[in-house]
């Protein structure tokens, strides 16, 4: 079944360009094509694609958001598309699935396609029919000349950057040469949940969850470290709940 494929960006002759390429591919459908202004909910559940490629509009501060994105059951691969290489640090901070620097090169576009074929493919696997393994109980985490053992349940919580995650351990952090949906996969599901497209944390760490004035809701942990909570609220209900 070929890819479903949104552009969006406000760059009128770079969504051309980009489509252009993406037609030489013959297992990519672009859907459709828009501006940064469209209005997400109706379109991305009208057209339900599985690769989205954003040219994101950028705030005051050289950050930007994902949260269209946010909820979307099954969300689809993001592809950051921007011609300032240093948005590639901010993009992986939100566990795109990629970024290419424009103008886009045909060869990188090849590549880009494989990665998230290959990242749609294993989340496509159905969790009832897939082997799963024991949980994992340790991380075995590579430093310098020494190997250090984090028992998974001193870990806080974890943290997307890039294709690595960053384990919180109290003061300590760690970094694992793996994607967080790979590690994700081997943690025990009633001790650790996703809280948003970059993080997951321990249920025990939990204080409390709160819903300020402006609405957007945090996990607050007990070492007071306050995290975006923007999906899997009814997992991490349940989990509270069951105690």
């Amino acid at each position: 079944m070929n890819l479903r494929a949104l552009i969006i960006d406000d760059d009128a002759a770079a969504r051309t360009h980009l489509r252009t390429l993406l037609s030489d591919d013959p297992g990519v459908d672009v859907v459709a094509e828009t501006d940064a202004s469209f209005a997400p909910g109706s379109l991305l559940a009208e057209l339900s694609p599985q690769l989205v490629f954003l040219g994101p509009r950028r705030s005051p501060t050289g950050d930007f958001s994902l949260s269209p994105f946010d909820g979307l059951t099954p969300a689809p691969a993001i592809v950051v598309v921007s011609p300032h290489a240093e948005l590639a640090a901010r993009a992986f901070e939100h566990d795109v699935a990629g970024f290419l620097l424009k103008p886009c090169r045909p060869e990188r576009l090849r590549q880009m396609l494989a990665r998230v074929r290959r990242h749609l493919a294993c989340r496509a696997v159905p969790a009832a029919t897939a082997p799963r393994a024991a949980p994992l109980h340790r991380f075995v985490v590579r430093n310098e000349q020494q190997l250090d053992i984090v028992p998974a349940a001193h870990v806080d919580w974890l943290g997307a950057a890039g294709n690595y995650v960053v384990l919180h351990a109290g003061h300590d952090t760690h970094v694992l040469r793996e994607s967080l949906c790979a590690v994700e996969a081997r943690l025990d599901a009633a001790q650790f949940v996703r809280i948003s497209r970059s993080t997951v944390v321990n249920i025990d760490r939990i204080r409390s969850v709160t819903t300020p004035a402006s609405g957007a809701v945090s996990v607050v942990l007990r070492d007071g470290t306050q995290l975006p909570l923007t999906r899997g609220t009814r997992e991490l209900q349940a989990l509270l709940e069951r105690g």
